[in-house]
């Protein structure tokens, strides 16, 4: 339960409320303040309508960066420092209300929203990690993430003639054998014979100007790429040789691999540590929803939808 004191931090500025979200909801959520702990605890520093105990100072170092905290821990000087900000903040936040600045309607919502988001960290650290059989449901619903199919990187030269054009698909035909014999005998020779030809003679135009480079693709991609024909002739090729000459409706294809990259899959096992990861940070996006929307129920929201329509804002 927050005291008024507690409340009193995140009454100071836009600024101070950032600053001490953290300290005076981490720390004192659960119900601790300066003010109920004076009791039990020495002050450190007190003064007219109020204290700082040790517990104060530890959260208030909490909300510095872990990379700066330890310069806090053995240096007198900046121990001393620490306690006159949270001082400062202190005696700011006591002045505000003596104002009556938190009667103000735009600080107040302000410190709600700090209140609120205090809720939703208090909520999430709640949340129990994925149980085993959690982490193994979701390994069996995401098993495509986690399976890998073959890959081949292929060039390819094509040379287009449509099944309506007889005399010239004849034509292309003959064309394409007897490239196919020319590069038999000279990739023997000139590892960049494919590649060259390519570049010269290709009618696929994506990959022309690659020298015919197709990219490392799924036998699935590759048929989208370039027909089931020449998917399926390509999957039985070995690395390094050129295929026969393979015909489509489109016309006809000659094909070389370069790389096979074998199909692969990640065990449970191996995968159980990201997949953790994950479902938790998933956990964690959907709990806000869910808590809104149960307390949404619970409270029995009503909205006023005719007064809500006509309401008007004037741009300032």
């Amino acid at each position: 339960m927050f005291t008024k004191r507690s409340l009193g931090l995140v009454l100071v500025s836009t600024a101070a409320i950032s600053t001490a979200a953290g300290f005076f909801l981490g720390r004192r959520f659960s119900g601790a303040s300066g003010d109920a702990a004076g009791d039990s605890q020495s002050a450190l520093a007190a003064w007219k309508g109020g204290r700082v105990t040790e517990q104060d100072l530890r959260a208030w170092l909490e909300e510095k960066p872990p990379l700066v905290r330890g310069e806090y821990v053995a240096d007198a000087r900046k121990k001393r420092e620490l306690l006159e900000e949270l001082l400062d903040v202190e005696l700011l936040a006591q002045e505000a209300r003596l104002r009556k600045a938190d009667e103000k309607p735009a600080l107040r919502l302000r410190v709600d929203q700090v209140l609120a988001e205090g809720i939703r960290s208090e909520e999430l650290s709640r949340q129990r990690p994925p149980t085993e059989a959690e982490l193994r449901a979701a390994y069996e619903a995401r098993r495509s993430e986690f399976e890998r199919p073959e890959q081949r990187r292929v060039r390819l030269i094509a040379l287009l003639a449509s099944e309506s054009d007889t005399g010239g698909r004849r034509e292309k035909q003959d064309v394409a054998q007897a490239l196919l014999e020319r590069l038999k005998k000279e990739m023997k020779k000139d590892p960049h014979a494919f590649m060259t030809a390519a570049r010269e003679r290709s009618e696929h135009f994506r990959s022309r100007d690659s020298g015919g480079d197709l990219g490392l693709l799924t036998q699935e991609a590759l048929a989208a790429e370039v027909g089931g024909q020449v998917a399926d002739a390509v999957r039985q090729l070995a690395p390094g040789q050129p295929s026969a000459v393979i015909s489509n409706p489109q016309g006809f294809y000659i094909a070389v691999v370069e790389v096979v990259r074998p199909a692969a899959s990640t065990s449970f096992e191996a995968a159980r540590d990201a997949l953790s990861v994950r479902l938790t940070a998933e956990k964690a996006a959907s709990h806000p929803r869910e808590l809104i929307a149960r307390l949404r129920s619970q409270a029995a929201v009503q909205i006023d939808e005719e007064r809500l329509g006509a309401l008007s804002f004037s741009p300032r």
